[in-house]
Parts: C-alpha cells; sequence; structure tokens
C-alpha cells in the first residue's frame, strides 16, 4: 500500500466516523501514520493495531515490546500486550471509541489539529513529551487538513454552553410545568381506597404496592376483578 493509499484509507474513514465520534480526521490520520509507521509497524502487521492501543480487542492480545517515555525525553522499553483486531478499519473504529474517554473530551471539543494534538497529549495518550510536534509534522507533510474540511466541525456543547433567547427559556418553563402536569395525572401519590379490595384478592406477588401506578391501572385491576366472577360463572 502506497502512503497516498494509507491516507485515503484511514481518512475516509475518520470522516465517516467523524458525525458519531468527533474526532478531527487530520487527527487519526496522523496518528495512525506516527504510531503504525505507515502501516508498516510489527503491532499493524500481526494485529491490524494502527494506534498502538494497549489491552485486548476484538480479536484477542498480542504481546511486544515498545518504547516509552519518562516524561522527561528519557526512553526506556517495556513489554505489553496490545489490541489485535480482525481488520485495519476495526482498529480506526475502537480509536474513535477510547476517545470518547472523559478525561478526552478536550480532544473531541477542538476545533482545529493544532488545539486536538496538544490536548491528546495533555489527555495522556502517548507518552513521547514531542508527541504534539511529530503530529503536527505529519499534518502539515502532508496536508491532512484537507479531511477535516470535508465534516463539519461541531465542538461538543456543555449545558452552560447553550443560549437560549428570552421567549425560549419561557417556552422551556411552560414545557417542564405541563410535563409536571402530566405526570400528576399519569402517577397517583398513594393507592386508591377503592383499589384495595381488587389488590387483595390479586395471587400473591403479582403486585408490589410499593411501586405506584397511575388511576388507569387501578381501575383496571378493579374492573378485572369485578368480571371474574362472572367469567367463572360462566363456565360452570
Amino acid at each position: 500500500m502506497t502512503k497516498i493509499q494509507f491516507i485515503n484509507m484511514v481518512g475516509n474513514r475518520a470522516v465517516y466516523n467523524y458525525p458519531k465520534y468527533n474526532i478531527l480526521p487530520s487527527l487519526v490520520i496522523a496518528q495512525a501514520i506516527l504510531e503504525s509507521n505507515w502501516g508498516n509497524s510489527g503491532l499493524s502487521k500481526t494485529a491490524n493495531n494502527l494506534f498502538g492501543i494497549k489491552g485486548t480487542g476484538s480479536a484477542g492480545t498480542t504481546v511486544m515490546f515498545t518504547n516509552e517515555d519518562d516524561g522527561k525525553g528519557n526512553k526506556y522499553v517495556i513489554k505489553a500486550g496490545f489490541r489485535k483486531y480482525n481488520s485495519v478499519l476495526e482498529s480506526i473504529d475502537d480509536h474513535a471509541k477510547l476517545l470518547q474517554n472523559k478525561r478526552y473530551s478536550k480532544v473531541r471539543s477542538s476545533t482545529n489539529i493544532l488545539e486536538a494534538s496538544r490536548e491528546i497529549r495533555l489527555a495522556g495518550y502517548a507518552t513521547d513529551t514531542k508527541y504534539t510536534t511529530l503530529i503536527m509534522s505529519i499534518v502539515n507533510q502532508n496536508d491532512l487538513e484537507r479531511f477535516d474540511a470535508l465534516v463539519k466541525i461541531k465542538p461538543e456543547l456543555k449545558k452552560d454552553d447553550v443560549k437560549m433567547t428570552e421567549a425560549e427559556k419561557k417556552r422551556l418553563l411552560e414545557l417542564e410545568e405541563k410535563v409536571k402536569e402530566l405526570e400528576s395525572i399519569v402517577r397517583v401519590n398513594s393507592i386508591p381506597a377503592w383499589a384495595y379490595p381488587a389488590l387483595e384478592n390479586l395471587p400473591k406477588d403479582t403486585f408490589d404496592k410499593t411501586q405506584l401506578g397511575g388511576r388507569d391501572l387501578y381501575r383496571l385491576i378493579t374492573l378485572i376483578d369485578r368480571l371474574i366472577p362472572h367469567l367463572t360463572d360462566n363456565q360452570k
């Protein structure tokens, strides 16, 4: 596979996944290139793992040696288990799912690749202190931001970020009051006294009196209780 083919393969899947996972395609492609050496690493060839994700994948685990950084630029080697996949596409999808973790929230809310590459390093995805520089170098050398132009960038919104007009706030309050009104109709605060005789006639353990229902439920139980004697008489 040529470098252009590799970029297009990962890029097309990243663009496809963006609406669901909110991960910039340029970041996905650059990480795949860096972590797998353009799909030529031992891990990518034996386990279809393009992103160096540790753990157990859809096809199990493969154990390999890997270079780590102590956070001060000092390198060391460890032996670790990495996720193994049935296909490269599974690896790309799993990478997107991994970044849904809460600690990567700022990666998902990033609207440009420089911000995203900084946030993913700060979130602890990689131990290499030069990770952001390496990602940006790959992005710039291969013009990967062109893939970001194919998606509509939508930073994640928090509840407090949503701006509402006064009219919208008023309408929201009206709807909340309507919901409360409907809830009071559907669910009663206690079992109606007229429903107790029918409830007492129910077979044991068929109704939990601690779980309150709506008036229609109690009306139905009462109606059935009153019909049962007539049904029994007709069968004699």
